[in-house]
């Protein structure tokens, strides 16, 4: 009998260990649990340095200084949200050398970095895909929160922006042909000027082109079937008014009269960037 007191006594006392250990052991994964939210949670709050600059170009009037911060900033690509409730004027910037200020706009010869703070990730989709407004549609709603972002590694930092996207927000954009409406650059006929073939520094049809979408709101298609760069000069007509559609017939008349070319409105599919949910 007492042999047996003393097996049941052990049982119970290896039986109230392992309890124990299981209690010990279910304390120490809460802990772990504990210390891997901190840790994410100090990830998704904390201050970057490349974060920090913010300068008004209006007044400081200088080379835009983001060329310094994407150089001296360690290569990577990240997007954080901001602290910022609205866009800070200067971001964001694309480039990798010869980018300055003209008239508040970003100037940039090359496209191959970009950093941005207080952007909305609509901005960050058109900047990874290289879009703009008249060229993406977007299938569903975007989020309404503002982000900082860079994107500064030397080779593909666009593509690694693009993946980032769709991993963090399950976006993600196809360029694809959508029939929209648009305006056709074309001869004007009779009116047609002659056009001399530049040495090679004359400025190019495409150039006239993006000018006139910009100015015109809306995508303009070169039908003109001149493909070299030729040299031409051309007089825009003061913007008195803000309807787009009285401005646009002022700007035909322009190109008649100096140019022999003209803006025809028209449907055709063109290629567009079309951004959907995929997660």
């Amino acid at each position: 009998s007492t042999l047996t007191l003393v097996k049941g006594a052990l049982k119970i006392m290896a039986w109230t260990k392992a309890q124990t250990a299981v209690v010990v052991s279910v304390g120490i994964l809460f802990a772990a649990g504990t210390t891997i939210i901190t840790v994410k949670e100090i990830q998704e709050h904390r201050t970057y340095p490349w974060q920090l600059p913010n300068f008004n170009p209006k007044i400081d009037n200088i080379n835009v200084v983001a060329p310094t911060v994407l150089g001296e900033t360690p290569p990577q690509v990240r997007i954080v949200k901001s602290k910022r409730t609205h866009w800070v004027e200067g971001f964001p910037f694309s480039d990798l050398g010869g980018t300055t200020l003209v008239n508040g706009q970003l100037v940039a010869d090359t496209n191959q970095m970009s950093i941005g703070l207080g952007v909305q990730l609509s901005d960050i989709i058109k900047t990874a895909y290289r879009s703009d407004n008249l060229r993406t549609v977007f299938l569903t709603q975007m989020p309404g929160e503002r982000y900082d972002f860079i994107a500064n590694l030397h080779q593909g930092a666009f593509q690694v922006l693009q993946e980032q996207i769709k991993e963090k927000f399950g976006f993600a954009g196809k360029w694809k042909l959508v029939e929209t409406n648009v305006l056709a650059l074309k001869f004007g006929g009779i009116q047609t000027r002659e056009h001399r073939l530049a040495s090679g520094s004359g400025d190019g049809l495409e150039n006239l082109r993006g000018s006139i979408e910009n100015a015109g709101n809306v995508p303009v298609i070169n039908e003109t079937g001149l493909t070299n760069r030729y040299d031409f000069s051309f007089n825009w007509p003061i913007r008195r008014t803000a309807d787009d559609e009285i401005y646009l017939q002022t700007l035909n008349r322009a190109l008649r009269d100096q140019l022999g070319l003209e803006l025809v409105p028209t449907n055709m599919p063109i290629e567009m960037l079309v951004v959907e949910k995929v997660k």
